[in-house]
């Protein structure tokens, strides 16, 4: 019997389901709370409820994880630094906050140029390059160094890797390493995830080494993409930006197999995030520039889907105008804190008993999550430290933080704190309302019940009114993503960033427009008339929030909600049924001068070869994507990978009068021609331990 655990470790729960990968059922399956604190607890919770009598002839472990895309959401990571060379700040300035990159003061800016065709115009100053490195190495957990056409010609992002390892030995990567895409800017943005997300993702898999060895079970070690396709232990942990969207990758594949169709809306609501993938012939639609999440326009690989913040332990805020939002930070529920530490309950009794309130939420809680030797306190501002000693004995409420550190309520800042994972904050989330309505009941039901009640004491609420606010707030933020994907897939035209060009402008609707009707559509309660938004395509749901917002959402959609069994450990079940996908790129382009054709060149990863004949051009590239198709799938672990080439190409019609010849030409204008490399492997021919 070929056996595969298949773990997927959410920003709430971590899930886990034993495959018979021969007669493709799933034996068993569990969940447990994450512990975001720390992951080997919740990992050997898992792995103890698995029943003993299938944990023997497991051949493979296979893992998906959303730590990676909820450190994106969230904003926390270790600290790095982006060093970019050839690039002007002024470029940065003017288009670097649309991609997500952070501002210029943040950024190291070195001089070097290399020019379209790899050739080196202009060298860094290396030693100018090493006093910088060596003036804020304190200040750094590790390195993202992107060069302009470095993916044509690295040669400036290898000379800096080299010398910041001669001077401190801390993490770096290059651009080049993580994408043979052109759009720098996109190289950056994934290098910087990269580099600050490597200690978070290298103790998770720790974590997940470790609880293996202790139950003998030394087998291999894969981990889903972001393109749902899987890779080895030893590649990820030098790529795991490559994990973003890992968890929602294999959520849609886990969606497919558990609901048995072929068509639908993936919606899969978790903790921290709520994913949404549109499916179509068992196919769901690439990404082509790279994934997209939280501001983040990467070059990572990723299938196309839409992420927000919003998920059973997302912040419940209103605003002064009593208007209620959801996420998008994720916040440790009251019920969940409470059932740890049984003084929180105490708190929230006095507040409801008092009918204590303030212009600023006070059943909030703040508690460390790292340990306290672990923590970079010459970091740390005067008042950072003073919040993380008045919580060094356990969780303490806002008001009471406030005073310990003699801070008013409205000076009080904790973003840093959070943002690098020092301290965690817990408050109401609609987790609380699931078991204030009966639907959840994993923690304190008497803890949530008492946030509520606080919480709409302080802004003039009914406990069910509030309960019914908060689901309305996270059923129109599902319904408006999905009716936005929709549209998108129909080219319906509307003008923001994303709008086509060529559309005419008495054509288009504004995006705010757009939102205000479909807002309308969702509350289907106009006095002067109502709005339809529909769509033919089921709704299929998993996470274990899902089945409460879910059908609600679809009965608005017109269409039918389907929450398979299985539903919430559906992305462990879709990680253990993966399989290694790997699709390389090999280009021909003609250049031309005066429409005079000069040569050819052939664009590989890291570098462009030059071909006077188009034969000649034809025969390297085809040889060159047979090679990076194999070399790619065997860094992920495949053995023997069948390759199969595609050739595609790209012409335009041109008039013949632009074109200095005696002949007409009447054949179209090469633009270039595109080698396409594909292989897949199943677990079954994955490079063994």
């Amino acid at each position: 019997m070929n056996k595969v655990i298949g773990i997927d470790t959410g920003g709430t729960f971590t899930d886990a389901v034993i495959y018979d990968y021969d007669s493709m059922k799933i034996l068993a399956s569990c969940k447990t709370p994450t512990t975001v604190e720390n992951l080997r607890i919740c990992i050997n919770n898992v792995l103890d409820k698995l029943p003993e009598e299938h944990m023997s002839d497991i051949s493979t472990v296979s893992l998906s994880t959303t730590l990676v895309t909820n450190a994106c959401v969230e904003g926390k990571g270790a600290r790095g630094k982006l060093i970019l060379i050839g690039s002007k700040p002024e470029e940065i300035s003017k288009y670097g906050h649309d991609y997500g990159l952070p501002s210029i003061d943040d950024i190291l800016f070195v001089d070097g140029e290399v020019d379209t065709q790899g050739n080196i115009i202009s060298t860094p100053d290396w030693d100018k390059f090493k006093e910088d490195i060596v003036k804020e190495q304190n200040l750094v957990d590790g390195y993202a160094v992107v060069q302009v056409f470095g993916v044509i010609n690295p040669v400036f992002e290898l000379e800096a890797k080299k010398l910041i390892k001669q001077i401190n030995n801390k993490p770096v990567i290059c651009g080049h390493e993580l994408s043979s895409k052109l759009n720098y800017m996109r190289r950056a943005v994934s290098s910087l995830l990269n580099c600050r997300i490597v200690p978070i993702f290298n103790n998770f898999l720790d974590a997940i080494k470790d609880n293996l060895m202790k139950r003998n079970i030394n087998v291999r070690i894969v981990i889903v993409r972001g393109d749902g396709s899987i890779m080895t232990e030893e590649y990820a942990r030098e790529k795991p930006v490559d994990t973003l969207l890992s968890g929602p990758a294999a959520s849609v594949s886990g969606a497919l197999k558990l609901s048995n169709l072929n068509d639908g809306i993936v919606l899969d609501m978790g903790g921290t995030t709520s994913d949404l993938a549109i499916v179509e012939n068992s196919q769901v639609i690439m990404e082509e520039t790279g994934a997209n999440i939280n501001g983040y326009k990467t070059s990572t690989p990723s299938i196309d889907m839409s992420t927000i913040g919003l998920g059973g332990d997302s912040e419940i805020i209103i605003d002064k105008n009593e208007n209620i939002f959801v996420g998008p930070r994720r916040v440790q529920p009251i019920c969940s804190l409470a059932s740890k530490y049984p003084q929180i309950k105490t708190c929230l009794e006095e507040l409801v008993k008092n009918k204590t309130t303030h212009t600023r939420p006070l059943g909030v809680f703040c508690y460390l999550i790292k340990d306290k030797n672990e923590i970079p306190f010459e970091c740390l501002t005067h008042n950072e430290k003073n919040i993380v000693k008045a919580l060094s004995d356990g969780p303490v409420d806002i008001s009471t933080l406030c005073e310990a550190c003699d801070i008013s309520i409205y000076n009080l800042r904790l973003d840093g704190l959070i943002n690098n994972s020092i301290i965690m904050k817990s408050s109401l989330t609609p987790t609380d309302i699931m078991h204030v309505n009966g639907e959840f009941d994993q923690w304190d039901v008497e803890a949530a019940t008492l946030a509520v009640k606080q919480f709409a004491l302080q802004y003039g609420f009914e406990v069910n009114q509030l309960c019914e606010k908060v689901y309305d707030s996270v059923c129109e933020n599902i319904y408006l993503m999905i009716a936005d994907k929709l549209i998108d897939y129909e080219n319906i035209v509307y003008s923001t960033n994303r709008t086509n060009k060529k559309a005419k402008n008495e054509d288009r609707i504004s995006y705010a427009t757009q939102q205000k009707l479909l807002r309308h559509a969702f509350t289907g309660q106009g006095k002067y008339c109502n709005i339809d938004f529909k769509t033919n395509l089921p709704l299929i749901g998993i996470g274990a929030p899902s089945k409460i917002f879910l059908p609600r959402v679809a009965e608005r959609l017109g269409t039918k909600c389907i929450i398979p069994k299985y539903a919430q450990v559906a992305n462990a079940m879709g990680a253990a049924a993966g399989e290694i996908s790997v699709c390389v790129d090999i280009i021909i382009n003609p250049v031309y001068e005066s429409n005079m054709l000069l040569y050819y060149n052939v664009i590989v990863p890291g570098n462009i070869l030059r071909y006077d004949e188009y034969e000649d051009a034809e025969k390297a590239a085809m040889k060159k994507t047979y090679e990076y198709t194999e070399k790619t799938a065997i860094e992920r672990g495949a053995i023997n990978p069948v390759i199969e080439v595609t050739k595609h190409e790209k012409r335009a019609k041109i008039s013949t009068d632009n074109i200095e010849s005696s002949t007409p030409v009447k054949e179209n204008f090469l633009i270039s021609v595109i080698f396409t490399g594909k292989t897949k492997c199943n677990l079954s021919n994955i490079r063994a331990l």
